[in-house]
């Protein structure tokens, strides 16, 4: 009983972080569990100086303060739903807010506050299994990314998302949980042009990255 309880936190931690436990430790948890990833979404995107660029899910600022380093003459935005991260990447990146390099927002991946065709590319990483709405979220991405930008996807196959015993015990919160041929056709159908889908071996398990063009 005490693991399933102990399951039950880790998966509502993760897919929406909250208080000292969520903002803190769940965030250095996830800079480990998603580094491969990441750095494999990173060269997916070929960002340049230029861009204007979307993190979707930005945790503890890990990645936000990567692209802040490569966007130097574009802008970086993040969104996130916990407000506890929001609140925590706001004061750990003052200087790039204050600038006007970086714009954080708290909202979801339903519902983004920024305008039609604004966005050069757009990165989320191990946030698919959480969307609300998959369909018509990817449809909402597809609305700000400018024609010919690029959303990069990362994320684990539901074969490997089901080996984690706090996921298969919770698979009402990882609703979910793919094939690389189920993520291709969701991004086909929500009206991207052309897409591909990357993967590399990792230490914890396969990287998976679908690169979707408008």
């Amino acid at each position: 009983m005490m693991k399933l309880g102990l399951n039950n936190f880790m998966a509502k931690q993760l897919s929406k972080p909250n208080g000292f436990f969520g903002s803190r430790l769940i965030g250095r948890m996830m800079n480990n569990g998603n580094a491969h990833l990441e750095s494999l979404a990173i060269s997916c995107a070929e960002i340049n100086p230029n861009n204007h660029v979307l993190e979707i899910g930005f945790g503890n600022g890990k990645l936000l303060k990567q692209l802040c380093s490569t966007v130097t003459n574009g802008k970086v935005y993040g969104v996130d739903i916990s407000e506890d991260l929001v609140k925590q990447v706001s004061a750990s990146m003052r200087h790039q807010i204050d600038n006007g390099q970086l714009q954080l927002h708290l909202a979801g991946v339903s519902s983004i506050p920024l305008p039609d065709n604004s966005i050069d590319c757009i990165i989320t990483c191990n946030t698919i299994y959480f969307w609300p709405e998959p369909l018509e979220d990817t449809k909402e991405l597809l609305r700000i990314l400018k024609l010919g930008g690029k959303l990069i996807c990362g994320y684990r196959t539901k074969e490997e998302m089901e080996a984690y015993p706090f996921v298969n015990s919770n698979l009402d919160i990882f609703k979910n949980r793919y094939t690389d041929t189920e993520v291709k056709q969701l991004l086909l159908d929500a009206g991207f042009s052309q897409v591909s889908i990357k993967v590399e071996e990792s230490d914890l398990a396969p990287s998976h990255v679908a690169t979707a063009i408008v």
